[in-house]
């Protein structure tokens, strides 16, 4: 089983969109994501100072990661948070007495102001509301919205589902803290972070590599539901192959566009729903049966 789900897994990440967006533009999403994996299974095997330096790199490696080490506090992980904390603190030091001032300068007013992109490959819950309510420039002329609120308006609404599906998620985790492991708890919200991440390309979906596997090797072992579990990983894996509507140049209604564009924002929400669901209480419940009925005995 765990060998099926494997093959399946390394199909599905191989002949992804996400994984070809990386040699088409060059990014190093491999390496936060080796960086997370090992983390995961340092924790797993209970070698937290290893785990928490692993996850602290990721974070150095790209930003989305260091809301991992959030959970990790989360989950009253000190050890591993601490060691998290450590590396990234001497990462940016090393950064400070090494890069030029100006190079410095530039990347903190980059991510300050991060900019309102709003282009057909932007996957995140951000760029979906920016792209269906609110106009921009696309192909020479302006888009058409669902309902133009404006860029403002759409970004205090993203802002604010942002905050209630974190706060949703930090729930979710705290309850089922017995349940999942902390390895567990960090692949069940890489997709809920990357929905939520203030920027989503395509090429960060290479992280849902994670909870994709917990996920397969959960279906291809489960006793109640498999049907469900399977019929959710053929969606995600549609989804995940799947080329963005902008890459095919097709004359559809701009709505329809904005609505059946952003693939991996999708396939973020469907793997999400299906690991929540895989770790839901009535998932494992167990079937016992009913106690016979006492009948009194008769002469």
């Amino acid at each position: 089983m765990v060998f099926a789900s494997c093959r399946f897994d390394g199909l599905v990440f191989l002949l992804s969109r996400p994984f070809s967006e990386l040699f088409r533009w060059g990014q190093w999403d491999m390496l936060p994501l080796a960086l997370i994996a090992g983390a995961l299974l340092a924790l797993d095997r209970r070698r937290a100072l290893l785990g928490g330096t692993l996850l602290g790199l990721a974070a150095v490696a790209k930003v989305t990661p260091i809301a991992l080490v959030a959970i990790l506090l989360l989950r009253r992980e000190k050890r591993a948070a601490l060691a998290a904390i450590a590396t990234i603190a001497a990462a940016v030091a090393l950064t400070l007495l090494t890069l030029p001032a100006g190079l410095w300068a530039s990347w903190r007013h980059n991510l300050a102001v991060l900019p309102a992109d709003v282009s057909p490959q932007y996957f995140s819950l951000r760029g979906f509301l920016l792209t269906g309510f609110s106009s921009y420039h696309h192909r020479g002329a302006m888009s058409t919205p669902w309902l133009d609120l404006g860029p403002q308006a759409a970004l205090a609404l993203s802002m604010a589902i942002a905050a209630l599906a974190a706060g949703g998620l930090g729930l979710w985790l705290w309850r089922r803290r017995g349940q999942l492991s902390t390895a567990e708890s960090l692949a069940c919200a890489i997709p809920v972070l990357l929905l939520i991440s203030p920027l989503t390309w395509t090429h960060h979906a290479v992280l849902l590599l994670i909870p994709l596997a917990l996920a397969t090797v959960r279906a291809f072992h489960a006793v109640t539901g498999s049907v469900f579990q399977i019929c959710g990983l053929m969606v995600v894996a549609g989804l995940l192959l799947s080329a963005p509507l902008s890459e095919h140049e097709l004359q559809v209604p701009q709505w329809l566009e904005h609505l059946i564009a952003p693939t991996v924002l999708y396939a973020n929400v469907a793997l999400a729903v299906l690991l929540f669901r895989q770790f839901s209480p009535r998932a494992h419940a167990v079937c016992t049966p009913a106690a016979p009925k006492f009948v009194p005995a008769t002469l």
